[in-house]
């Protein structure tokens, strides 16, 4: 124990967990991987007792419903800073292969995930939770317009882009982003989010087929 930093949280903590969870901007947690359940010890019995379990309709994020139905439930919880996992990159995984259905199953996970937050009425999860939902048409943009596989043309790609934007879910959260939501997001993420946020759909698609371009480059070499 004394190799390692712990930190200790209590259920007074769970906004906190649950806001840096969808929203990581605490120096500490924002490397925490507070999403992913790999890097987490559950206790069985907590899980029982709480009901708590993947659920069956989030096909995608279905790691942030699980983690944040267990942080809502918390009594306790420890933080051990330490690299104990080593990742394998698993190219046929939901967020690698290309499925052009990924897009709507997502925005029915943002949708379910949205639900549950609701029981929890507080403007700093509300805010997280706007956060997260951009991201996840970042997400798009990577599983989808940008991928690989896509044979979508720019306008196509275009078009597709501004359809999903105008969904309810993602429309009310471009409508309620903050600059600082973007200064979260490494440089290309915030570039082209930016480009989509501005309705700047044409130009976001070339930048999206030149990274297509650029990857099957790499694959050739």
């Amino acid at each position: 124990k004394n190799n390692y930093k712990i930190i200790r949280f209590t259920s007074n903590d769970k906004i906190k967990l649950i806001s840096n969870l969808l929203y990581p901007q605490d120096d500490v947690l924002k490397n925490a991987s507070l999403v992913f359940p790999w890097g987490k010890l559950y206790n069985k019995k907590f899980l029982l007792s709480n009901h708590i379990a993947f659920h069956s309709q989030v096909k995608i994020c279905e790691d942030v419903y699980f983690n944040i139905s267990c942080f809502m439930c918390m009594k306790k919880a420890i933080y051990i800073k330490t690299i104990g996992y080593y990742y394998y990159d698993n190219k046929s995984s939901a967020g690698s292969s290309y499925n052009k259905k990924a897009i709507y199953i997502g925005m029915k996970s943002n949708q379910l995930i949205t639900k549950l937050l609701s029981d929890i009425r507080c403007k700093q999860i509300d805010t997280a939770n706007v956060y997260s939902i951009l991201y996840r048409y970042w997400w798009c943009v990577v599983v989808d317009f940008g991928h690989i596989y896509n044979r979508d043309n720019i306008v196509q790609r275009a078009r597709r882009m501004k359809k999903l934007k105008e969904t309810n879910i993602y429309l009310e959260a471009f409508k309620r982003t903050t600059t600082d939501m973007f200064n979260v997001m490494d440089f290309n993420q915030r570039f082209v989010m930016k480009l989509i946020w501005r309705n700047h759909f044409l130009f976001a698609s070339c930048i999206c087929r030149l990274r297509i371009v650029v990857k099957r480059l790499k694959n050739n070499k």
